[in-house]
């Protein structure tokens, strides 16, 4: 697959990578990516899934996320900017995010896609929080988490499992599946 990559978008790294690699096999009717970046997550979906949404807070991403979709010729998704679901109508079989999760405060635009606020964790419990809402019955979510975020805190009070990790050499990363 091709990606064309912009110096305002989160570039796949190993967060990414880690991520697809769990659910670049999945198969849904219906699949919903948050916080899309190069748009390489829903482009991997489209393949075992009917339709692919993808939202992101930042313009540009979306522009990036079509001309990716364009130049792999994948014609079941759509994109569309939305802050987390503010702007999401549907329920999905599958919901997918690589959300920002290293602590601090977002000062450039470029910062909104890794700065996840005291803990790393707001922008991650306000997904937690709301997701199940946005699942169709049996649905599932993934979710990707650091060991800077208290990956055993967000486990118990959210009553999720551990699918992949990997370690790098200042972090743990953590796949996490949710149920409706």
């Amino acid at each position: 697959m091709k990606i064309k990559t912009s110096p305002n978008v989160y570039e796949p790294r190993e967060d990414t990578y880690l991520l697809l690699d769990v659910v670049k096999r999945l198969k849904a009717n219906k699949a919903l990516e948050i916080g899309i970046g190069t748009g390489i997550i829903s482009l991997y979906l489209a393949r075992n899934c009917r339709e692919v949404h993808g939202v992101d807070i930042n313009p540009e991403v979306i522009n990036l996320a079509k001309q990716n979709a364009k130049i792999n010729g994948i014609r079941n998704v759509k994109f569309w900017i939305s802050d987390l679901f503010s702007n999401v109508k549907d329920t999905y079989d599958l919901i997918i995010f690589n959300p920002p999760y290293i602590p601090g405060k977002a000062k450039k635009e470029i910062e909104k896609s890794w700065a996840g606020g005291k803990n790393g964790r707001e922008i991650i419990e306000n997904f937690l929080r709301n997701v199940r809402n946005y699942l169709q019955p049996n649905g599932k979510f993934f979710i990707l988490v650091s060991s800077f975020n208290n990956p055993e805190y967000l486990i118990e009070k959210y009553s999720l499992k551990i699918v992949k990790n990997t370690s790098l050499f200042f972090e743990k990363l953590f796949v996490l599946e949710g149920y409706k």
